[in-house]
């Protein structure tokens, strides 16, 4: 189900994450989609910026996971951010642990999901982001409750 849709700028991306995050108290995981330069790590920054995180954000590009602490209202969270564009199989999948993560993670943000395919069986926003034109970004929001 589509819970929004809204072309920003890059002033406007601390309201776009605010609002986000009013739907991710239903939703422990969040799935991330576009092209390289969309501005996903950039989103998951301001996120996580508005979740209390105090760390310097970076792509997990050739680390696959970070993980950082954030509060969502008094309750002291783990954020993990992965990043599944350099892994080409299940398999790879699977041996760096990601699924553990997943299953366990309080809050999970994944970059570059189209890497795995089992989605379908897990609740979770779906995020989907696109250059409209080197200012602007379309955003649009989808929720999965299996």
């Amino acid at each position: 189900m589509k819970l929004f849709e809204k072309d920003f700028s890059k002033e406007q991306l601390e309201a776009v994450a605010a609002h986000l995050l009013e739907y991710m108290n239903s939703y422990h995981l969040t799935t991330f989609t576009g092209d390289l330069g969309a501005g996903k790590t950039t989103l998951i920054s301001a996120i996580c910026q508005k979740l209390g995180v105090e760390d310097k954000l970076s792509s997990p590009t050739y680390s696959l996971v970070n993980q950082y602490s954030g509060k969502m209202g008094h309750k002291d969270i783990k954020i993990f951010h992965i990043d599944l564009y350099r892994l080409g199989s299940e398999e790879e999948v699977f041996q760096a642990g990601i699924y553990d993560i997943l299953n366990t993670a309080e809050i999970c943000f994944v970059e570059w999901p189209e890497r795995l395919s089992d989605w379908t069986a897990r609740k979770r926003l779906e995020v989907c982001l696109t250059s409209s034109t080197p200012e602007m970004r379309h955003i649009e929001v989808f929720s999965h409750e299996n």
